[in-house]
């Protein structure tokens, strides 16, 4: 049955670029966890991080395991994106090859997903440099509206919007968490019936596909 959430709660998110290397994706990362910038990346570098931050008054401990670009998104287990409920994909602004990389990402969500919801959040990195730019706000927020999904833009080197895309999708995913409570709550009321496997919300195991 539907059980009230707990005052803290476990979101794990892993994340994943999209062609722009673990130097800039490592440095989102480190700037979240740590609210410090970084220019190179250590390879010996645990690949894990925890942090707890609130969101709208409750609390959760964010678990984030950063992996690595596009090669490796491919041959992910279904498994992770099955169990996944939140899920960020960033591209690079000034890259576009990197923003169509990103699509392909997002279409294999929704295979795997087919017909449950998924917590999703577009994110255009690098916003710093302008001059730089080839990718426009107006591509960003056309994709994400395609995508039917909030749209950021971000930069791990000036920390702009960097806590705001992870309370974000937070967010989503503990207002996903109460609507399938009161789906759960309609089906009791015809079949009161328990169904385990629809449980997985309680501990908000979140994948969350970005990069820096």
């Amino acid at each position: 049955m539907c059980q009230r959430r707990p005052r803290r709660d476990n979101a794990r998110i892993q994340s994943a670029g999209a062609g722009l290397g673990r130097v800039s994706k490592f440095a989102l990362t480190t700037q979240f966890v740590t609210g410090t910038s970084i220019e190179k990346y250590n390879a010996t570098t645990e690949d894990f991080y925890r942090k707890e931050i609130k969101v709208d008054l409750s609390s959760s401990v964010l678990e984030i395991l950063d992996m690595a670009g596009t090669e490796q998104f491919a041959f992910m287990p279904d498994l992770y994106i099955t169990n996944g409920q939140g899920f960020i994909l960033v591209y690079s602004l000034v890259n576009q090859q990197n923003f169509q990389d990103i699509k392909p990402m997002r279409n294999r969500i929704i295979h795997v997903k087919r017909y449950e919801k998924a917590s999703v959040i577009l994110v255009g990195n690098k916003v710093d440099l302008k001059s730089e730019r080839e990718v426009s706000s107006n591509e960003g927020r056309a994709l994400a509206k395609e995508r039917e999904c909030p749209f950021m833009e971000s930069s791990a080197k000036s920390k702009t919007m960097v806590d705001e895309l992870f309370v974000e999708i937070v967010r989503k995913m503990n207002y996903a968490a109460q609507m399938l409570c009161r789906h759960r709550k309609m089906i009791h009321a015809v079949l009161p019936v328990t169904y385990n496997s629809i449980q997985i919300w309680l501990s908000l195991t979140g994948l969350a596909q970005y990069h820096g």
